[in-house]
């Protein structure tokens, strides 16, 4: 009996120190778009061995709006992180329909920062921050110090693989936070597509 109450108390206790709340969320700050290697309006360029060329069309920055989150907290402690983003609309050479190349989608609570990519179909998601320092814990990731691309040096590269084979186009992906994306190979044929020039403003 004694026990039989003990639980009744305990709960009783545990609802007593519970308590909904809403929380506001902001809208993306505008501010925030210095994380990103795009500006609207970009063209990016790559050229294989074959002097093809393939490009990719920024169209428009979609941002999220402000809303209200409810949630619960027990003794004060809170249960809920607002969550915002951006999404950079684009077409390319091989598809003129518009479609999201990049999201990047941040947490208030963390230094979070995903970027998340669909190139040519190969969808893949990266957070420069907390990911790549710890980069060898991930088996379809590896850090390229320098990039030689065009007589120019990039740094901090991280070359992203399709271990999955989730791709029928993408076999790997070279890219960079500063940056973006720098070369991307193909699947079947190997055809190395690298980036010709600097997004243009």
């Amino acid at each position: 009996m004694k026990r039989i109450s003990h639980i009744i108390i305990a709960v009783v206790f545990l609802f007593s120190g519970s308590c909904k709340k809403e929380k506001s969320c902001p809208a993306f700050n505008e501010n925030d778009l210095q994380y990103i290697a795009y500006a609207e309006f970009d063209t990016l360029t790559f050229t294989n061995n074959q002097n093809d060329t393939f490009q990719i069309y920024i169209e428009e920055f979609h941002f999220s709006e402000s809303y209200k989150e409810k949630y619960e907290t027990v003794f004060n402690v809170k249960k809920i992180a607002c969550l915002n983003y951006v999404d950079l609309f684009a077409s390319d050479s091989r598809n003129t329909s518009s479609y999201v190349f990049l999201k990047m989608e941040q947490s208030d609570v963390s230094e979070m920062r995903y970027f998340k990519y669909n190139l040519l179909d190969f969808y893949f998601e990266i957070d420069f921050e907390n990911e790549v320092p710890y980069i060898d814990d991930f088996d379809y990731m590896e850090l390229v110090p320098n990039l030689s691309i065009n007589d120019t040096i990039y740094n901090n590269v991280v070359r992203y693989r399709d271990i999955q084979h989730s791709s029928e186009v993408i076999q790997s992906v070279y890219l960079n936070k500063k940056d973006g994306i720098l070369k991307f190979v193909e699947n079947v044929s190997g055809v190395e597509w690298i980036k010709t020039k600097k997004p243009s403003s």
